[in-house]
């Protein structure tokens, strides 16, 4: 499932509700024991502990298990000019995740990319009939969380396409819910910076 994320407000300004863009980097790392993070037997997962907010897969490449902070690592300014680069020190806290939390992994990333989303105030995603235009459905929003839900966003974006309603509950992801202003999210860049010491 790909959509315009970050775009969304640009493609339709009426009815797009205003989405903070972050820079998204997800992370791949080495396993000392492949095996151990096969699909058979390492399960997808997200872990909130000790300050630490990440994700994992199983290995679908056979070489490594991507990893990844759920929360952004800076704003982007300007959807167009997304900056791909990163810099070794935004690094830092998902290496500290995966050598406190998985130590059957190398924590120094083999291969690194960077996307971007679209944040909520609410960080739940935009799902159903676009304000204003009822035949257009509309599914932004996603919070660095559209990878893990898209089989349920797309079943349910399905059956209002061909039903008019859906079975799933998505009522709290209504395009027209109102959605408070901006806040302040946390980003990795943040994070370093109130660690930073004061000069």
């Amino acid at each position: 499932m790909r959509g315009a994320g970050g775009c969304c407000r640009r493609l339709l300004p009426s009815a797009a509700p205003e989405l903070d863009v972050q820079r998204l980097v997800m992370t791949w790392f080495p396993a000392r024991d492949l095996s151990r993070f096969s699909v058979a037997e390492f399960p997808i997962f997200i872990r909130q502990t000790g300050g630490y907010d990440i994700s994992g897969w199983p290995s679908l490449d056979g070489a490594s298990v991507k990893v990844a902070v759920n929360y952004g690592y800076d704003e982007v300014a300007d959807p167009d000019r997304l900056d791909r680069g990163v810099e070794d020190r935004l690094l830092a806290t998902i290496r500290s995740a995966v050598a406190d939390l998985l130590p059957d992994l190398l924590p120094d990333p083999v291969r690194v990319g960077a996307y971007m989303d679209g944040y909520t105030s609410d960080h739940h995603a935009v799902v159903g009939r676009a304000p204003g235009l009822p035949n257009t459905l509309l599914a932004c929003g996603f919070s660095g969380q559209g990878f893990k839900m898209s089989p349920a966003i797309g079943l349910a974006l399905a059956e209002l396409a061909l039903d008019g309603t859906t079975r799933l509950a998505i009522d709290h992801l209504d395009p027209a819910r109102p959605l408070g202003a901006g806040t302040v999210r946390r980003t990795v860049a943040s994070d370093l910076m109130s660690l930073a010491p004061l000069n």
